[in-house]
């Protein structure tokens, strides 16, 4: 492999909270008749678990492993996947695990060996993947924490709306 064939535009959040299981979508921005996919993300262990992963026409019977922060796949088939523009292709199953110490959102980052192939074994160069990026929900304020001098301008809200308050710490 002497040339990075894949790439990844992060579009889009997911909100999440502590301990949840949701779905992450992976998009092909230029769908393809794929014949054969070599994929795989870095993510942060110590906040997500992947659990598993399905292929759009609900095949999960490929090849996936998830460990050491590293998902890596690997499927082919001789029927081709039908990838149209813009869709998804691939949905991965997470949990995530305690987000409190998360500051960031979390975006996936691409697997530098990552290649698709066509129905003839041929090397899909420019394929571009979307992620949306996983952005902590926050559910709440502590109530031990009191909200003193909360303003709004202007009220009613309109297309932009400045919220003003402090908090004791």
């Amino acid at each position: 492999k002497n040339s990075q064939s894949v790439g990844l535009i992060l579009e889009g959040s997911i909100p999440v909270s502590s301990g949840t299981e949701f779905d992450l979508p992976v998009k092909m921005m230029t769908g393809m008749e794929a014949g054969a996919i070599s994929l795989g993300f870095y993510y942060p262990e110590e906040y997500l678990e992947i659990t598993g992963a399905e292929l759009s026409n609900g095949d999960n019977s490929f090849s996936w492993s998830a460990m050491d922060g590293l998902f890596r796949m690997a499927w082919c088939n001789l029927t081709t996947l039908s990838i149209p523009d813009e869709g998804v292709f691939l949905t991965l199953h997470l949990k995530s695990k305690d987000l409190s110490g998360l500051n960031n959102s979390i975006a996936l980052q691409l697997y530098e060996d990552s290649e698709f192939a066509d129905g003839a074994a041929n090397v899909a160069q420019g394929v571009v993947l979307s992620v949306p990026v996983i952005e902590r929900l926050v559910t709440g304020i502590d109530p031990n924490e009191a909200i003193a001098g909360l303003s709004v301008f202007p009220n009613p809200f309109n297309k932009q709306t400045s919220i003003n308050f402090s908090l004791q710490k």
